[in-house]
């Protein structure tokens, strides 16, 4: 089910936020991964960092997201 919920700009800032923290965690578990070669892990924190980037794309181009 989609829910059109519209954000002001201050929610937009707490969640942009928030998630640019969570890149940060994600990019340094990635690269753990990535020197320890562990592929499932790889993987796994690679969708997790495409994840929060649609995210942060969505709350950027659009003032009605749809989440």
């Amino acid at each position: 089910m989609k829910y059109k919920i519209e954000l002001d700009s201050e929610t937009k800032f707490v969640i942009r936020y928030s998630l640019s923290y969570r890149i940060e965690y994600i990019k340094k578990e990635l690269a753990i991964a990535k020197q320890v070669n562990i592929d499932s892990s790889v993987k796994y924190w690679a969708g997790e960092l495409e994840a929060v980037k649609n995210a942060v794309d969505i709350l950027d181009s659009n003032s009605k997201p749809v989440w």
